[in-house]
């Protein structure tokens, strides 16, 4: 499988220097940074809140509603862990 085992691989998409994003993220594992110019990732999913997230198939589709807010981004990443197989 993956070098993620089949799990989520969470990326992260922000704005500003990428030091300061991966400061938001100490003790979260180790995860890309990708920087945009200004919003227009966010505003291609109407993501207006932070932190939101979406799932992403490695084929670049779009497999997921967006997520807003920590307790609903859990969810959406323990749904898509269940139903790959790989729940602990």
């Amino acid at each position: 499988m993956s070098e993620n085992d089949g799990l989520p691989k969470v990326v992260v998409i922000g704005v500003g220097a990428a030091e300061d994003n991966r400061a938001k993220l100490r003790g979260c594992g180790d995860s890309p940074v990708l920087l945009q110019r200004a919003f227009e990732v966010a505003e291609s999913f109407a993501a207006h809140s932070t932190p939101t997230a979406v799932i992403v198939g490695a084929d670049g589709t779009v497999r997921s509603g967006l997520a807003m807010g920590e307790a609903e981004i859990r969810r959406l990443l323990s749904a898509s862990i269940k139903s790959s197989g790989n729940e602990s």
